[in-house]
C-alpha cells in the first residue's frame, strides 16, 4: 500500500498542510504515523480530506464569514482587509 507523507497527501487533495493537520487535530482523520511521529496517509485518507473539505463542514481557521447585513458598508482593499464606511469621510 503506498502511503504519503502530509504535504504529499496535501498536495494530492488540493489543500494545504495545515487544513490536513487541523482535520487531524479536529478528529477527523486519523492517518497512521510513524516511528518517529510523522503522519502517514493512504490514498483513502486522501479521499476522506477531499470529502471533509467538499462537505463544508469545518469551520477554517482565520476564515470567519461575515453574516450578510454586517457586510453593508465594508470596503474591501487591494491586501483584502475591510474596513468601515463612514458618512463623509472622504475616502470612498
Amino acid at each position: 500500500m503506498k502511503l504519503y507523507l502530509i504535504r504529499a497527501a496535501a498536495e494530492r487533495a488540493g489543500l494545504s498542510t495545515e487544513t490536513v493537520r487541523n482535520y487531524c487535530r479536529q478528529g477527523l482523520l486519523t492517518p497512521i504515523r510513524d516511528s518517529a511521529g510523522r503522519r502517514l496517509f493512504t490514498p483513502e485518507n486522501i479521499q476522506e480530506i477531499r470529502q471533509i473539505y467538499d462537505s463544508g463542514a469545518v469551520r477554517r481557521p482565520g476564515k470567519e464569514l461575515l453574516e450578510p447585513e454586517r457586510c453593508r458598508g465594508v470596503r474591501i482593499n487591494e491586501a483584502g482587509v475591510g474596513r468601515e464606511e463612514r458618512p463623509g469621510d472622504g475616502r470612498s
